[in-house]
């Protein structure tokens, strides 16, 4: 369910396994739902999250790679709290993506992504 439209941007949960590193995959996924975002989402006003145990994670790399270069913003966020306390528009899940979490996300009703093939929960 989208968020309320006084909140600043388009909230997208990214979440990967921590060893998929496919950039082309990761940035063209990314580059494709910035191209699809309306005048109520110009570009610089998506808040990307990526969601990760922590750690070296080559998956965090790629997404704070094409975040930087696109001027949005990452948050790190506890798998935990990520659905809760971001309440996103969307789930980009990406392969190795945390079943659980995409579990819960589809029970609150959260659009789902799938990204790159192979399983997404």
């Amino acid at each position: 369910m989208p968020h309320d439209t006084d909140r600043a941007g388009l909230r997208v949960l990214v979440c990967g396994g921590r060893d998929y590193d496919d950039r082309d995959a990761i940035w063209r996924a990314l580059d494709a739902l910035c191209g699809d975002m309306t005048d109520e989402h110009p570009m610089g006003t998506v808040e990307v999250t990526l969601v990760y145990a922590g750690g070296f994670d080559r998956f965090a790399l790629q997404v704070d790679g094409w975040a930087v270069c696109n001027w949005c913003q990452v948050v790190e966020m506890d798998l935990a709290l990520a659905l809760a306390s971001l309440r996103p528009d969307l789930v980009l899940a990406f392969p190795g993506a945390d079943p659980v979490l995409l579990s819960r996300a589809r029970a609150a009703g959260i659009q789902i992504n799938a990204v790159g093939g192979g399983d997404v929960g």
